[in-house]
């Protein structure tokens, strides 16, 4: 369930920031008596990126929640993170400067991993594009090369 955890900080708005830029945005609000009044979280365009801040210790529903959320909105890519607990990727560069992919999965029960990026599987040859479900049977590795 999110929430926040251990302390909440009083964050307060300004209607005109002194660099001339946009008032920050309300993301979240505490459900309390007294810290209803404060925001959680709140976010602000700042020059080409942002500003996010998170005035507590997030739980791991609500953290997971700001990281989809920053994702989305920053127009980045989705990372190469493991998308289900069994999971588990490490990043490497070779000597030529390819980016390798290394995607376990750590169980008996067979998952699947979107690819964030276009890859090529080093074992056998075949090209996977952006989206794609990489199937990881049980116990499985796949070594990919970021294209």
């Amino acid at each position: 369930d999110a929430a926040a955890t251990r302390w909440a900080d009083g964050l307060r708005l300004i209607a005109a920031p002194a660099d001339g830029g946009a008032p920050a945005r309300v993301l979240a609000t505490y459900d309390h008596p007294h810290l209803g009044r404060y925001p959680a979280l709140t976010t602000r365009p700042v020059g080409a990126g942002r500003i996010t801040y998170v005035g507590t210790v997030p739980t791991p529903s609500l953290a997971a929640a700001v990281m989809d959320w920053a994702v989305a909105v920053g127009g980045g890519t989705p990372s190469w993170r493991p998308q289900h607990p069994t999971q588990s990727v490490s990043t490497a560069v070779t000597g030529h400067g390819a980016t390798l992919q290394v995607v376990h999965n750590w169980s008996w029960e067979p998952s699947g991993f979107r690819l964030p990026d276009a890859a090529r599987d080093v074992s056998t040859g075949e090209r996977c594009a952006a989206g794609a479900v990489l199937p990881l049977g049980a116990w499985d590795v796949r070594i990919l090369v970021q294209e």
